[in-house]
């Protein structure tokens, strides 16, 4: 088992531990699932992917900004983001993109981020189906959990300024209408970004 943060915030990472897993998410139109009565836990809003080897960043930039886009969303709503964060420059290169498509001087509180890396390892194809699931879950459960601490948080970017590593349970309240995303993607090449929101 893992006794400490290797996920790309925590500053002595030089790598990162493989892990396993497997998940599933069971999707249908809000109008049917209220109209079936059943139980809804969270709202995925738009979905945006990318494909750009030729700049650093470009792909994760361009994948949030389609998502963005698609889902009609205020940036200001986004509480926090789960990233893949699998190594540092990945991180670095999430944490810049997303400041600068979501971020903004008049957000209501920081865009907080984190990473499943520290507790499971890097899953793999597995990974964003995992953020996906810790997304969804604590939309519903209106809390962002901060998983495992940091000994030592790698200091923020510069290019990241609305950016706080989650280091504590960050609690949502269901009327600012909070939007968590899920970033995932490499520091150069492919990147996806989906949003959820808690069902009003």
């Amino acid at each position: 088992s893992k006794k400490q943060n290797d996920s790309g915030f925590e500053a002595s990472t030089e790598g990162y531990l493989p892990g396993e897993g497997c998940g599933a998410l069971l999707l249908k139109r809000l109008s049917d699932a209220k109209r079936d009565g059943d139980e809804v836990l969270a709202v995925l809003h738009g979905v945006g992917a990318s494909n750009n080897w030729t700049e650093r960043g470009a792909a994760i930039r361009t994948a949030t900004e389609r998502a963005l886009a698609n889902s009609r969303i205020d940036p200001r709503q986004v509480r926090a983001v789960e990233t893949l964060a699998a190594l540092p420059q990945i991180a670095e290169a999430e944490c810049e993109q997303v400041s600068r498509t979501l971020g903004s001087t008049d957000r209501p509180a920081p865009i907080a981020v984190n990473s499943l890396v520290s507790q499971f390892g890097y899953m793999g194809a597995a990974h964003s189906m995992a953020g996906t699931i810790k997304a969804v879950l604590a939309a519903s459960r209106q809390q962002v959990p901060s998983g495992l601490p940091h000994t030592a948080p790698r200091p923020a970017w510069p290019q990241a300024t609305e950016i706080e590593v989650a280091q504590k349970t960050i609690r949502l309240h269901q009327e600012e209408s909070p939007v968590l995303g899920i970033c995932c993607g490499s520091d150069e090449g492919a990147a996806y970004h989906l949003f959820v929101q808690q069902v009003s």
